[in-house]
């Protein structure tokens, strides 16, 4: 038998709390369906797995939200209130961090300054980032010109350190190597000694020019 613990306002039940015997749920009931829970203690869950919209979660903590493009599945809220300002995940499935209205998988934005995202291991020399499409694109958000600089800055997003450039064929053979620190330009070699040095046979049309 069920056992329930009932609020009255002006004789009317506005809420309960509603023990289920044979499955041992104990389940709130009221006229907004909402639970605040107010202090500075922990909330605890020992065991068992938490199910927002979802009477029978698959996960620790499984959420399930409506179809609608204006509901999410989780919004991490900054302390100043302003929704979503650390981390939305929404019903689409994208994730937004520093935004509310992710436009991919994964969207990552800041309000100023020139770090959006670090990416790697603890291993600074060996860090290996894989991409499984073909391209890299700049200006996603610019409806004009736009550049992609790459090594813009270095060290902990200063310009204290140079960074060299080295673009290989796939077989970890050095095609185009890009002295950071001399501004040479190589190609078939990672010592060039001149502003473009050419390992191999080269092609031009149309002239050389010096000044």
């Amino acid at each position: 038998q069920n056992s329930q613990l009932a609020f009255h306002t002006n004789n009317v039940i506005s809420g309960a709390i509603t023990y289920v015997s044979g499955t041992g749920e104990l389940i709130l009931n009221n006229a907004g369906d909402r639970l605040t829970i107010q202090g500075d203690g922990d909330v605890i869950v020992n065991s068992g797995n938490v199910g927002i919209g979802d009477t029978d979660p698959d996960a620790k903590f499984e959420v399930v939200a409506s179809t609608s493009l204006s509901d999410y599945y989780l919004m991490v809220t900054e302390e100043d209130g302003t929704d979503g300002g650390i981390l939305t995940i929404a019903s689409t499935g994208y994730v937004g961090i520093g935004t509310t209205g992710p436009g991919a998988i994964l969207d990552v934005r800041k309000a100023s300054g020139n770090v959006q995202a670090i990416i790697g291991s603890n291993n600074a020399v060996a860090d290996t980032v894989y991409i499984r499409d073909s391209s890299i694109n700049a200006g996603y958000d610019a409806n004009a010109n736009a550049e992609l600089n790459l090594n813009y800055v270095g060290y902990q997003n200063d310009t204290t350190q140079f960074r060299d450039l080295n673009i290989r064929n796939g077989k970890a053979n050095s095609i185009m190597f890009v002295d950071g620190s001399a501004g040479y330009v190589g190609i078939g070699t990672t010592s060039p000694d001149y502003t473009l040095e050419v390992d191999g046979t080269a092609s031009v049309s149309g002239g050389l020019f010096g000044s």
